[in-house]
C-alpha cells in the first residue's frame, strides 16, 4: 500500500520536518554549547583514531542540512589533521559548494519566489534583473569574503531570485578560497 501525497504537500511536510530538526538542534546546542567547541569535539573523536576521516567527512556532509556553520568544522579539521590543512580546506570548500547547491535548489522549489513577485513585483523584478547578469558574481564574491555573513542565506536568496547557478558557484569559490586559506595560515598560529 503506497501513500500518495501531492508534491506541494510533501514538500511542505519535509520543510516543516526539516525546520523541526533544525529547531531541536538549536535547542540542544543552546543547552550543550560545548559541542560548538572544536577542542571538545576533538576530545570525543580522538578515541576513534582509525575512523577520523570518515567521521570528519560525515560531519562535513551532515552540517549542510543542519545549517551548522562551517568555521567550527574547519577548525575541527585543523585540530584533527594538523599536517593536512590544505586537504581540510579543499574538503570544506566542497562541503560549502554542496551546501550552496542544497539551499539554492531548495529555495527554487519553495513558494517564496511567487510570494515576493506578488508582494513586491517591481522590486523583485529589479533585483532579479540585476542579479541575473555576470556582475552577480561580484556580489557573491563580496558576500562570501565576509566571515560573519551567512553563506547559506546567500544561496537561499540566490535560489529565490534565480541568480544563475554558475555565477553563484564561481563567486563562492573565488570568495571562499582566500578566506579558507587565510584560516589555514592563521590556524598555524593557534593550532
Amino acid at each position: 500500500m503506497s501513500i500518495y501525497l501531492p508534491k506541494e504537500r510533501a514538500f511542505r511536510f519535509l520543510t516543516r520536518l526539516w525546520s523541526l530538526v533544525i529547531l531541536l538542534a538549536i535547542i540542544f546546542l543552546v543547552f550543550n554549547s560545548k559541542f560548538l567547541s572544536p577542542e571538545y569535539l576533538k576530545s570525543i573523536l580522538i578515541g576513534y583514531e582509525n575512523f577520523l576521516w570518515p567521521i570528519y567527512i560525515f560531519i562535513l556532509i551532515a552540517r549542510v542540512p543542519l545549517v551548522f556553520p562551517p568555521t567550527p568544522v574547519l577548525f575541527l579539521g585543523f585540530l584533527l589533521f594538523p599536517a593536512l590543512k590544505i586537504l581540510v580546506v579543499i574538503l570544506l570548500l566542497l562541503s560549502t559548494l554542496l551546501s550552496a547547491a542544497f539551499f539554492y535548489f531548495f529555495a527554487g522549489h519553495s513558494d517564496l519566489r511567487e510570494y515576493f513577485h506578488r508582494k513586491y513585483p517591481r522590486q523583485t523584478a529589479k533585483i532579479e534583473r540585476s542579479l541575473s547578469k555576470p556582475m552577480a558574481v561580484w556580489f557573491v564574491i563580496l558576500w562570501s569574503t565576509i566571515p560573519i555573513a551567512p553563506g547559506d542565506l546567500l544561496c537561499f536568496i540566490a535560489g529565490v531570485v534565480r541568480i544563475p547557478f554558475k555565477y553563484l558557484i564561481i563567486g563562492m569559490i573565488i570568495g571562499q578560497l582566500p578566506l579558507l586559506l587565510a584560516y589555514a595560515y592563521l590556524g598555524d598560529l593557534f593550532f
